[in-house]
């Protein structure tokens, strides 16, 4: 992973480099998809639609998991 921190205002003048961003992905997503895909994804819209999706459905939690949060509740409940 390749992680940048750019000022704009240090490149010109921010509403420039807005523009110049927004252009950049206007041009990144007319890219083709790839197969099996819904498209183009930017940094961290996969983790938006996630938790969009789990503050709408919740999240699941196989039996075995769940089974463990519950004996690790009694655990500490029994403690105090």
């Amino acid at each position: 992973m390749l992680t940048m921190i750019i000022d704009p205002v240090r490149l010109g003048t921010q509403a420039s480099f807005e523009k110049e961003a927004l252009a950049f992905e206007d041009w990144l997503r007319q890219s083709p998809d790839a197969p099996g895909t819904e498209g183009v994804l930017l940094a961290g819209e996969p983790e938006r639609k996630a938790r969009a999706d789990r503050e709408q459905n919740g999240i699941w939690i196989d039996d075995a998991t769940w089974a463990e949060i519950q004996a690790s509740e009694a655990k500490l409940k029994n403690r105090h």
